[in-house]
């Protein structure tokens, strides 16, 4: 209880020294002397300088300052509607793919050289060079036919012993294919070449062959 009474008087002195202090600062009675002055209205007067102030003007200030005065009009950016941008967007189509060749079909092709009687498939060594260089033909001449035109060509070729082509023609006597299948079928063969050495059995310098190529779609 004592503690409590004694807490209270010295809290009181406290504010009492403190509130004598403050109205006795000098700086007190200053604040109520200050004058509040009037705003001051300031008046802009636009001028256009003509060249001969320009001139003036650019005399009075120094080298490096004259120099860098110009005149340049300004232009505000036209203005465009959010409906127009949005409206243009919707008006731009996808571009369709194009097709490097529209005759390209996805269907089924069948790619085959028959073989031909001749009395040299008698010799083995013969057989299987011609089974090999006939595979080789078949390849070629499958990727290149892409288009609907069923049809055969009978060609004639000679192949040196290093597998270099030598001669190729068309043999139309015995049957007449269609442009398109003949041209597939000539290529082919060129594109074939080189074909691979003749095996050591068989010794001559160059051989003759003769295939059909068989093009069908199934």
């Amino acid at each position: 209880m004592f503690s409590d009474k004694a807490f209270r008087i010295a809290l009181g002195g406290s504010l009492l020294l403190h509130g004598a202090l403050f109205f006795r600062m000098p700086y007190l009675g200053h604040l109520s002397s200050l004058k509040v002055f009037d705003p001051i209205d300031i008046t802009y007067i636009e001028k256009k300088l003509s060249d001969a102030d320009l001139k003036s003007l650019a005399q009075k200030l120094p080298a490096e300052s004259s120099s860098r005065i110009t005149t340049r009009e300004t232009f505000s950016p036209a203005l465009v509607e959010k409906d127009q941008i949005f409206k243009k967007a919707k008006n731009i189509s996808p571009e369709k793919p194009d097709f490097v060749n529209p005759e390209i079909i996805p269907v089924k092709k069948q790619v085959t050289l028959p073989a031909l009687s001749d009395e040299k498939l008698e010799n083995p060594q013969y057989l299987n060079y011609y089974q090999l260089i006939r595979e080789k033909i078949r390849k070629t001449a499958y990727a290149n036919y892409n288009r609907q035109i069923n049809g055969a060509v009978y060609l004639s070729f000679v192949i040196a012993r290093n597998g270099q082509l030598k001669e190729l023609r068309a043999d139309e006597g015995k049957m007449l294919p269609h442009p398109y299948l003949k041209n597939v079928a000539l290529t082919s063969i060129r594109a074939a070449s080189p074909f691979p050495e003749f095996p050591p059995d068989l010794d001559y310098s160059q051989l003759s062959f003769n295939v059909i190529i068989l093009f069908q779609l199934e």
